[in-house]
């Protein structure tokens, strides 16, 4: 196969076009992270709602810069319940609570389901200690056969 030096331009400049726009679109979505990050920081007393869509929206361009070409769309809310959002964030009783980060809501449920496997575990301890606590039936009768 006979390749021309022109062919040989064409299909390094082809891929070059294709680098740069590949390494434009990461840089790109480290810009966005980066602001959202920034936004996050200056939200985090005021507001936890803006501050947690911040910080998951920096975390989703994070995750894309491994993936280019999928697309971000980090406001995803509905736009009514944005707008509540945004209404109970100027409750006076709200403004008191300290922000949460997104993780909360998961250590949370960790902490719930571990409180409920040492709750089983307590409960079969319970009833081991009743069952060798009563009088074994077993003893005085022959075990049946294995079939």
């Amino acid at each position: 196969m006979k390749y021309s030096l022109r062919s040989l331009m064409i299909g390094i400049t082809l891929i070059c076009v294709v680098l740069g726009g590949v390494t434009g679109r990461i840089e790109y979505l480290r810009r966005w992270a980066v602001y959202h990050d920034k936004a996050a920081e200056e939200d985090s007393g005021t507001n936890v709602f803006e501050w947690n869509d911040h910080r998951f929206a920096a975390y989703q361009y994070r995750m894309a810069m491994w993936r280019p070409w999928t697309i971000v769309r980090p406001n995803m809310m509905d736009r009514k319940w944005h707008t509540e959002r945004k209404r109970l964030a100027d409750e006076p009783w709200y403004k008191d609570l300290p922000p949460e980060p997104p993780i909360a809501a998961s250590v949370l449920k960790a902490k719930k389901w571990a409180a409920e496997g040492e709750k089983w575990a307590a409960d079969v301890e319970k009833l081991r200690n009743e069952q060798s606590a009563r009088p074994s039936s077993s003893a005085s009768a022959p075990n049946p056969p294995n079939p």
